[in-house]
């Protein structure tokens, strides 16, 4: 029982790492005028996670 509440907790600070990058590379692009790829190497996003973040930025605009 206890790895899965530290695997709930480990899922839960994944999500608001996500959230919080996800909210940074916005007010990047609107307040400084960056593209998506500028914003993200500004926040030194490692390559392999931009696809992840790339996704979950489309996402938001559907909604």
């Amino acid at each position: 029982m206890c790895n899965l509440g530290e695997a709930i907790e480990q899922k839960g600070i994944k999500k608001g790492r996500h959230t919080t990058r996800l909210e940074d590379i916005q007010a990047i692009r609107k307040n400084l005028g960056y593209s998506l790829e500028q914003a993200m190497d500004l926040l030194n996003i490692p390559d392999d996670e931009r696809s992840e973040y790339l996704t979950l930025l489309q996402k938001q605009l559907e909604a």
